[in-house]
């Protein structure tokens, strides 16, 4: 659960649902509920843009480098014309 907490910047969990020094809880069961649903969404909202982030990363490279060894392998071929052009 901890970790869950800091990835939204750790709430302070036990302040808000173990209640005060009166012992009066804050919340109530449902609360509690809405909570762990909110906690279990943003995380994996969270989760998905990094994954979303990386992805898009990863074809901005592919194609780079689908650009470069195109360009690489035209300079081989034209080097190998260049080469039994002259013989």
């Amino acid at each position: 659960m901890q970790l869950l907490l800091f990835t939204l910047g750790d709430p302070d969990y036990d302040r808000f649902f173990d209640g005060n020094k009166e012992g009066e809880h804050w919340f109530t069961i449902p609360a509690h509920i809405f909570y762990a649903l909110f906690l279990i969404l943003v995380s994996l909202a969270f989760m998905n843009l990094l994954i979303g982030l990386s992805v898009s990363d990863i074809e901005v490279r592919m194609v780079k480098d689908t650009k470069r060894n195109e360009t690489i392998t035209f300079q081989i071929l034209e080097s190998l014309n260049d080469f039994f052009s002259r013989n």
